[in-house]
């Protein structure tokens, strides 16, 4: 089954049980990364990346040639991630083509970087076409059965329709109804359309992006996740420059500065709600069908959480 995985590729919304066996046995390794053998080296498609840096190339020293690009996904955190940066470090939001920009306008603390929040890949590369600077990318990424479960209770919430068929539906329905994107990150990293068979080619790809393009943030490890972002970008350096200077500068000056770095943690406290949904238990038959239904974001997970340690390099 697993020869027959790597080889082929898997087409349509799910994997029968052999060939869910033969992806355990692939990806139930240490070296998820290099999974293909030639893994390494996957072409990333030019419509997507163009005007993309390299993680590895170091960051310039002039704001307005580095412009991070985060690509927000529901139910990960992502607005955990705006708040802090909204409203602990002095960042303003305002929107423009292409996304959502957080510029710092009230204070200097980021020195004169934004940051671009875009929907998706595509609208980051239209909106760095127009632009000299180059993007670097960087997302959070939760463990896809979670998300989905979580994706599921939000929009039962948020519908207020007794008739609405979301109500009748169980999670298993949803995951495979047209109110839910199968494989949904590795069809934005891979530049698989909606409605397109996902298969290995696009696992690929995706595991390539986050190899060399894109900086990796785990739901799981927020607080952590947040702290890289800002130490790969320097903001982290900015912020603990920022609150020393406000203890030093005046009496109730202490109290402001070390609130920064409060505020932050409050931020994600505040934010955290992943322990308000019952999650199925790994290996029972609802949790392993959400797995087959998502088997190639499943599959990317697991090598985000490796990329997401390795990357540990880049801030040391």
């Amino acid at each position: 089954a697993a020869a027959s995985v790597m080889g082929q590729g898997i087409s349509g919304r799910g994997l029968n049980d052999a060939e869910l066996r033969g992806v355990a046995r692939v990806f139930g390794g240490s070296s998820v990364l290099s999974f293909n053998g030639g893994n390494a080296g996957a072409i990333l498609p030019k419509e997507l990346y163009t005007g993309f840096s390299d993680l590895l190339e170091p960051l310039s020293a002039d704001s307005a040639v580095d412009l991070p690009v985060f690509l927000p996904l529901p139910r990960t955190g992502s607005s955990v991630l705006w708040d802090v940066l909204g409203g602990c470090v002095g960042m303003d939001a305002r929107t423009s083509d292409g996304g959502q920009y957080v510029g710092d306008v009230k204070a200097s603390a980021l020195s004169g970087r934004q940051v671009l929040f875009a929907p998706s890949l595509p609208s980051a590369s239209s909106a760095l076409s127009q632009s000299p600077s180059l993007g670097r990318a960087f997302l959070l990424l939760r463990h896809p059965v979670k998300r989905l479960v979580s994706s599921f209770h939000d929009a039962r919430a948020r519908s207020s329709d007794p008739s609405d068929p979301i109500h009748s539906m169980t999670t298993v329905e949803y995951a495979g109804s047209d109110m839910f994107v199968d494989n949904e990150v590795v069809r934005m990293l891979s530049g698989a359309v909606e409605g397109e068979n996902v298969h290995m080619g696009h696992v690929e790809i995706a595991v390539e992006a986050l190899r060399t393009k894109v900086l990796v943030g785990i739901s799981e490890f927020l607080d952590e996740s947040l702290v890289r972002f800002e130490q790969y970008f320097g903001w982290w350096d900015a912020v603990l420059e920022r609150t020393s200077n406000l203890a030093t500068s005046g009496v109730g000056a202490a109290g402001q500065g070390s609130s920064v770095l409060q505020c932050q943690r409050d931020r994600i406290a505040a934010g955290d709600r992943r322990g308000e949904v019952a999650q199925p238990k790994p290996g029972n038959e609802e949790f392993r069908e959400l797995v087959r239904l998502n088997w190639a974001d499943v599959q990317l997970y697991h090598a985000a959480k490796k990329a997401f340690g390795e990357q540990a390099a880049l801030v040391d």
